[in-house]
């Protein structure tokens, strides 16, 4: 062979070994970011799954956009997950913090009950009409079933001032003036009438 022809090769190959980077498995290979090399294809391609997104060609799941530089990223409320390198969405009641790159309470929501539902921190409930958690004005309690606040078992009732309370006997609740009413010792009081 003619030494010019050899000195041809020679840089050729050479030219080429500097402008590509080594990786084991495939062999020689220069691909932009987030493309692999296919050497069945002997060409870049997006990773399974992916497809060449936007203006950049960005190697991106379905269901993303591009943004301005140069991410993937799904619509809210979904987000990428970066094991599955797919568009996820977090749990009922839960939200995508892109910070800590994982499914949180939201902030009217602070706790994880029992169920991994986050909820208001006890004694507070989650008011569904504001969709803040809430509390139950002075001895009163919040009845789940009910979705109120009611009196606490032992203060059946709600006097005047809205106050629950409980009548000692031989007093008896009035609903008519929302007090407890009794009589004096010797005298006897009418349920009806509520007058001794």
């Amino acid at each position: 062979m003619p030494k010019a022809l050899l000195i041809l090769l020679a840089l050729i190959a050479l030219s080429q070994a500097l402008s590509l980077n080594h990786d084991q498995t495939s062999g020689f290979h220069c691909c932009p970011t987030g493309y692999v090399f296919d050497s069945r294809l002997l060409q870049c391609v997006c990773p399974a799954g992916t497809s060449p997104t936007g203006p950049l060609k960005i190697c991106c799941p379905p269901d993303t956009i591009v943004t301005p530089d140069g991410k993937c990223q799904c619509a809210a409320p979904k987000f990428l997950n970066e094991q599955t390198k797919l568009c996820d969405t977090c749990p009922t009641n839960k939200m995508y913090d892109p910070n800590q790159k994982t499914c949180i309470c939201p902030p009217n929501l602070p706790t994880v009950n029992a169920t991994g539902f986050c909820s208001c921190t006890p004694p507070t409930w989650l008011n569904e009409k504001t969709n803040t958690c809430d509390s139950c004005p002075t001895n009163k309690v919040y009845d789940a079933t009910q979705k109120l606040c009611i009196c606490p078992v032992g203060l059946p009732y709600i006097n005047g001032t809205g106050f629950c309370v409980a009548c000692t006997a031989p007093s008896i609740w009035n609903p008519n003036t929302l007090t407890c009413v009794g009589c004096p010792a010797g005298f006897i009081l009418n349920n009806q009438t509520f007058q001794c």
